[in-house]
């Protein structure tokens, strides 16, 4: 898996197969820029994502007070977020 984060648009991109592991190195990335502004999480690259992984994440940066943008999430992953009580947001590509 591999995680570019532009600073600029505060974009996270995400690809390939996202598990636990990898879903904290994302969250330190996004945890890196500086808070105040929404971060989009791009997923439309990623080929698996575990529901543990997408859960730590989500769960994770709410924890640290930022607000996050989710786009290219399945309806899985969707569902899975509102079982958790996590507000998701899906936002445009």
């Amino acid at each position: 898996m591999a995680v570019r984060v532009d600073p600029a648009t505060r974009v996270a991109f995400l690809d390939g197969v996202v598990d636990l592991e990898e879903a904290r190195r994302v969250r330190d990335a996004v945890l890196e820029l500086v808070p105040g502004q929404d971060t989009v999480i791009d997923c439309h690259e990623v080929r698996e994502m575990h529901d543990s992984a997408l859960a730590y994440l989500v769960i994770g940066l709410q924890l640290a007070h930022r607000t996050v943008a989710v786009r290219g999430l399945d309806d899985h992953q969707r569902r899975l977020l509102e079982y958790l009580h996590v507000p998701a947001k899906e936002t445009p590509s």
